[in-house]
């Protein structure tokens, strides 16, 4: 993929997530290359209207969405 490609538009401020900033987090969290064909999906998931990213990070409720590879 193309590190200029934009994969979702993180909320609250909707900056872009491309390839490239994704792959740069994943190296800092100590994730191998492999991971990113989990990584990219994942934020897109994460970043889906339907899932309400900005109300889970805005909540005073105790939610943490969890992620589970196996």
């Amino acid at each position: 993929m193309p590190p200029e490609e934009i994969i979702a538009h993180i909320p609250p401020n909707y900056g872009m997530a491309t390839v490239e900033k994704i792959a740069a987090n994943a190296v800092m969290a100590g994730c191998r290359p492999e991971m990113m064909r989990v990584l990219i999906p994942l934020v897109r998931a994460a970043c889906d209207e339907r899932f309400n990213l900005h109300g889970v990070q805005g909540t005073t409720h105790f939610a943490a969405p969890l992620i589970i590879v196996n």
